[in-house]
């Protein structure tokens, strides 16, 4: 049965091109394959999802103990998150003073899944990947029941976006596979991470749009010209 990449489009299977190897597995982060025949997504089951609980700095110490394992663990198989944005990361980190500063921060590097935050009540929820061993690395946390895919996108409150035209750095993003198939989303492209992607991974905090970058949540500028939402809709309908 042939099986196709939902980000980038290619066929894996008996067939496997080494373009879909190499593109698919930077895509299997993000969402498992979709089957032709059946029609049926298969998520990917390597989200996890926890709760850090007790002072702030309670917390703040279990989060960099998380960020020591990645780096560990990255160090293990030759990778490196670089020294600079190490740092970086450990100051943020060190000058929080509430519980809601940590959502604006994401490790990228985590396996498959990138690591979000987000505060609820008095305690951190954390959603990641399991294929770092967090206990083992010491982390002291608190499982969240419930099924974890489902979960690990209620924290991260991640949506993908596939890029249906750009225009002149004007793009029409359009979520292809999830609960909003029918909003186009017209995003001002003010930057090349967005421009050079063929998707965007907009992350919801209310009305607000964002996407990561450089372990941050960068907010998203929305085209609001009627007239040229009204021309990027009827392009992105051809």
């Amino acid at each position: 049965m042939k099986k196709k990449c939902i980000i980038c489009k290619c066929f894996i299977g008996n067939d496997r091109t080494n373009k879909a190897k190499t593109c698919c597995q930077s895509c299997a982060g993000k969402l498992a394959w979709i089957t032709i025949r059946e029609k049926m997504i298969f998520p990917s089951c390597s989200e996890m999802v926890f709760k850090l609980q007790g002072s702030l700095d309670d917390i703040k110490k279990e989060v960099n103990k998380m960020l020591d394992a990645i780096i560990k663990e990255k160090a293990e198989y030759g990778g490196d998150i670089g020294e600079n944005k190490y740092n970086k990361l450990r100051e943020r980190i060190k000058n929080i003073t509430n519980l809601e500063d940590f959502e604006k921060i994401v490790f990228e590097f985590t396996c498959n899944y990138a690591t979000h935050f987000k505060k609820k009540e008095n305690d951190l929820l954390v959603a990641t990947c399991n294929n770092t061993d967090w206990e083992k690395s010491g982390v002291k946390f608190k499982s969240v029941g419930g099924e974890e895919c489902n979960e690990y996108h209620e924290v991260s409150q991640k949506e993908y976006y596939d890029v249906v035209i750009n225009v002149d750095g004007n793009i029409v993003a359009k979520d292809e596979f999830g609960d909003n198939k029918e909003e186009l989303i017209f995003i001002k492209d003010n930057s090349l991470y967005i421009k050079d992607s063929g998707s965007v991974d907009i992350i919801r905090r209310g009305e607000r749009l964002y996407y990561s970058h450089d372990n941050s949540l960068i907010e998203i500028e929305r085209i609001t010209d009627k007239e040229l939402i009204n021309k990027l809709g009827v392009l992105a309908k051809l």
